[in-house]
């Protein structure tokens, strides 16, 4: 038996297949690398179709999607952090949009998309995520209706009792097999009015890329929002499902 020649073809056997599984590493790797570029472009499209919904062009000069900031407070319905889209014409301050959350839908969480201008009146709403019953609760979709165009000029300025829907003696239109998901969309855009209120100044003052906690919290970065005023407290829905 050649046992030099048997060890070569071990040797080149070994590095053949140390060859293949780095060039294959690799391959994952870019794989991966375009597919998460991919998905972070795929991303900001469907964001800068979403801000054209709910801002008219004419309103900012800016980029809301890169003049972001994140959040964490009770009202936004999440304990972590949620984007805020800041709006500007001119360096100033046009449109806050808002993400916030709602556990309260009838298959669970709603997460909506609501745009405020600076009299902190609804510019509009639209729905980012939701698991409601198709034909009924999927009616908070701007493509499935208009009824999510309700919310268009409300402020803060209506009674706290108006904040519900009218089978329970407020001002918004319920949806018909779907008054569960009506009140839960109902309390998520007046929680979103409501911090916006109180932290309007903050929001805009904030440097790009900035995280807004409660005083306490970690992760504030220096940037601690000052304690609430005296105000309605975070709406709960209520009334029979």
């Amino acid at each position: 038996m050649n046992a030099p020649g048997h060890v070569r073809d071990v040797l080149r056997a070994v590095l053949t297949l140390s060859t293949f599984a780095a060039v294959g590493a690799g391959g994952v790797a870019l794989i991966k690398e375009l597919s998460a570029a991919r998905i972070a472009a795929n991303e900001a499209q469907a964001l800068q179709r979403r801000v054209a919904q709910i801002l008219p062009a004419h309103a900012y000069d800016n980029v809301p999607g890169d003049d972001r900031i994140a959040v964490v407070d009770r009202l936004l319905g999440s304990a972590r952090e949620q984007p805020v889209y800041r709006a500007r014409r001119g360096g100033e301050p046009a449109a806050g949009i808002i993400q916030v959350t709602t556990a309260r839908g009838y298959n669970g969480r709603i997460v909506l998309l609501v745009g405020v201008d600076t009299r902190g009146e609804v510019i509009a709403v639209r729905t980012l995520h939701h698991r409601e019953t198709p034909g009924l609760g999927d009616a908070i979709e701007i493509d499935k209706g208009d009824w999510i165009t309700g919310f268009e000029g409300a402020s803060l300025a209506a009674p706290p009792q108006a904040w519900s829907v009218r089978s329970d003696g407020g001002a918004f239109d319920q949806l018909t097999g779907a008054t569960v998901t009506a009140r839960a969309v109902v309390g998520a855009v007046h929680n979103a009015l409501l911090y916006y209120d109180r932290h309007r100044e903050q929001i805009f003052a904030a440097e790009p890329g900035a995280r807004l906690r409660p005083p306490g919290v970690p992760g504030n970065g220096g940037q601690g929002q000052a304690p609430d005023r005296e105000h309605p407290t975070q709406h709960q829905a209520s009334g029979p499902a």
